[in-house]
């Protein structure tokens, strides 16, 4: 199944996976406890973005196209520069 016949929504842990093979030269951690970590600082980001969505409580879902840009920036720019520039503009 390619990225076009995906859905644009995802499981949360499942997109970040995919982002991180999309961009190795990020040189990001994999797995459940590196994407839990990447939430401690980017989640605030992602959430104004709507990129990421909480549901049913502890469960995250989140937009594969605003994901990859958002996520982009925060690791790149920093959380702070990516929160001053906007980002989801």
């Amino acid at each position: 199944m390619t990225q076009q016949n995906k859905s644009d929504w995802g499981l949360a842990d499942e997109v970040y996976e995919e982002f991180c093979i999309a961009h190795p030269e990020l040189f990001m951690q994999q797995g459940k406890w590196a994407f839990h970590n990447f939430l401690r600082y980017a989640r605030h980001q992602l959430m104004a973005s709507d990129a990421i969505r909480k549901v049913k409580g502890k469960h995250w879902i989140a937009n594969r196209k605003t994901f990859n840009q958002v996520a982009f920036e925060v690791v790149t720019l920093g959380y702070e520069k990516a929160v001053t520039d906007g980002v989801d503009e």
